[in-house]
């Protein structure tokens, strides 16, 4: 019976320790993949601050240039527009030169004062275009940095969900492993003390078949006996 006893424990016990054993695998391949989720989040964290770095470089190089056109045209607007008021007179004789004045033409001649008019209103009209796209650019700049920063802020929350479910899954393998390591310690007890029960039990055999053949010889005699009486 103890033999019988010994050897469920340790078929109970190696159930036990396959079921452990297989708790303890899907632990650490969901740690492993809970750790790659990570890595892959700290990687893009990693490449969207590249590209922002890069497009913030970018857009300032942008917004520089439409600043130093913007100044440009403005020089040069002012300067025309001086020019063209202080030399009023040079131009309209200058103009005159140029472009004889048509024999119904009543009044002063201004001849060129109209093309230094179109040329300012052209300039103008740069100008504004540069101004619209220096706002342009301001606005997509603000759009992309806080667009980063709201990912950067969703991520960051994703991998501390991540560092806390390792943490666990962590203790929960640490725990696992402890059982194991109990379970692996009294199963060989248990093996141990079932290979001595069982050599006991192979060392008592002839002594038992001893008794056994005395208890029958003895049956015998006694029936025997009993029949001669």
């Amino acid at each position: 019976n103890k033999e019988s006893a010994l050897e469920y424990d340790s078929n109970d016990l190696g159930a036990k320790l396959g079921r452990l054993l297989n708790k303890k695998a899907e632990i650490e391949s969901t740690i492993a993949s809970t750790t790659e989720d990570k890595n892959d989040l700290l990687k893009a964290l990693a490449e969207a601050l590249d590209n922002r770095v890069a497009e913030e470089a970018s857009s300032k190089h942008a917004q520089a240039d439409d600043r130093a056109a913007i100044e440009l045209l403005a020089g040069a607007i002012a300067a025309l527009g001086s020019f063209a008021s202080n030399h009023k007179l040079a131009l309209v004789q200058h103009s005159r030169r140029q472009d004889p004045e048509p024999g119904t033409w009543s009044g002063s001649y201004g001849g060129a004062s109209s093309a230094t008019s179109g040329v300012i209103s052209l300039l103008e009209k740069i100008k504004e275009e540069y101004k619209e796209e220096l706002k342009t650019a301001k606005e997509d700049e603000e759009f992309a940095l806080a667009a980063y920063w709201n990912m950067r802020k969703g991520t960051e929350e994703q991998i501390e969900t991540l560092d806390q479910e390792l943490v666990t899954l962590e203790d929960q393998l640490a725990k696992t492993l402890q059982v194991i390591k109990r379970t692996t310690r009294v199963q060989g007890d248990t093996n141990t003390t079932w290979a001595a029960t069982t050599d006991y039990l192979v060392e008592l055999k002839p002594n038992c078949d001893w008794v056994d053949q005395t208890d029958r010889k003895s049956t015998r005699l006694n029936s025997s006996h009993s029949q001669d009486l």
